[in-house]
Parts: C-alpha cells; structure tokens; sequence
C-alpha cells in the first residue's frame, strides 16, 4: 500500500525493509496524525524495525505537534519494534537541531538525523 497526499507520501520500501513518509509543505495536524496512523499500520502488517521520516521538503518543522508525537505516537512506534528511525530534515532544519538529538538512543531505538536521503537509507 501506497498512500500519496499533497502533504505526504508513505509506503513500504523492500529493497531497505522499512517505511518510509515523506512530508512536503506544511502538513497540518490532522495530516500528520493521519500520516502516522497510516505508518503504524504499515508497520504491523510488514513488521519492520526500520523507519525513515523524510522532513526535507518541509517548508518549516511541525514543532506544535512535538508532545503528541513524543507521547502518543513514538511509543507505538517502539512498541511496535522498531530499532532504527532515521530523519532527513533540510540543511537549514539540521542547523537549527540540539546536537543531544542529532544521532541518540532512545529505549530500543538509535535515532540518526541527517541531510542526506541516501546517507540515511545506508544507515538504516
């Protein structure tokens, strides 16, 4: 299953093993819940431990959105297995990123941002 919004693109990758959601523009909140119910599904019927969240063609971070995502939706995310998250964000976004949160571990899962799409399906 592939689902393509004007906000997002998200899809099962096989060659990699792994999702991945693209975002582009400004998704508003319910695109991105929408967006990450989709993932979550995704995930269990794959039964990956890999995610890519591609960020670069944000036209701005959804930091509002920070909480919801920290609380509600990353736990699911863990709890559903998965060990590697990477996330691509604009060179402009890395500069502006804590350097604690460009490459951590959060429980199970190393998060890794880069600037590059290629670099972070490598590291995946």
């Amino acid at each position: 299953m592939k689902h393509i919004t004007q906000q997002h693109e998200i899809y099962y990758d096989e060659a990699l093993k792994a999702i991945l959601l693209s975002w582009k523009g400004f998704p508003s909140r319910e695109q991105i819940r929408l967006a990450a119910g989709l993932a979550i599904e995704l995930m269990q019927a794959h039964k990956v431990t890999k995610f890519l969240n591609d960020q670069s063609a944000l036209t701005e971070l959804f930091f509002d959105q920070d909480d919801w995502v920290a609380d509600t939706w990353f736990p699911k995310i863990v709890d559903g297995g998965t060990e590697k998250y990477a996330v691509v964000v604009s060179q402009r976004h890395y500069e502006q990123l804590p350097a604690a949160i460009k490459s951590s571990k959060q429980g199970k899962i190393e998060i890794q941002y880069f600037t590059d799409l290629e670099k972070a399906k490598m590291w995946l």
